[in-house]
């Protein structure tokens, strides 16, 4: 089994921005973008995860899924963006609804670091972790 290299970061909506308007990423000729596939279970033990008490975002370096997990019943959509080394970047979004994990599917290179950012449709301030 292979395993890449991960770094995930989460930080406040003014980063999200910096994350699509960074050197690296405006490379890029458009942004990816997707929503969630409901996911039966949420990404395997150990992935590194960023989270506040509204939502919860994972990477599973195996199979190159982005989960997202909608924690509070208050209606709004939850975004992650994702920049990769070499000017690839995205979006995942779900609107499943809270308690429901999400999933977006995606194939990166090996052995690139994974930026994370999550952020909410009505939501100005995202509580910023590293892992």
């Amino acid at each position: 089994m292979k395993y890449k290299k991960v770094l995930v970061v989460a930080a406040s909506a003014l980063f999200s921005v910096a994350a699509f308007v960074n050197p690296v990423a405006a490379v890029a000729a458009s942004p990816e973008f997707d929503f969630a596939k409901s996911a039966p279970e949420g990404p395997e033990p150990g992935s590194p995860c960023v989270s506040n008490v509204r939502v919860k975002a994972c990477f599973q370096a195996d199979g190159d899924k982005i989960y997202i997990k909608d924690m509070k019943a208050d209606g709004d959509a939850w975004y992650v963006n994702w920049a990769i080394r070499g000017g690839r970047y995205g979006q995942c979004a779900t609107k499943l609804g809270a308690g429901k994990w999400g999933v977006c599917d995606k194939d990166f290179p090996e052995g690139q670091l994974i930026d994370l950012t999550i952020w909410a449709s009505g939501d100005a301030d995202v509580t910023t972790s590293r892992t």
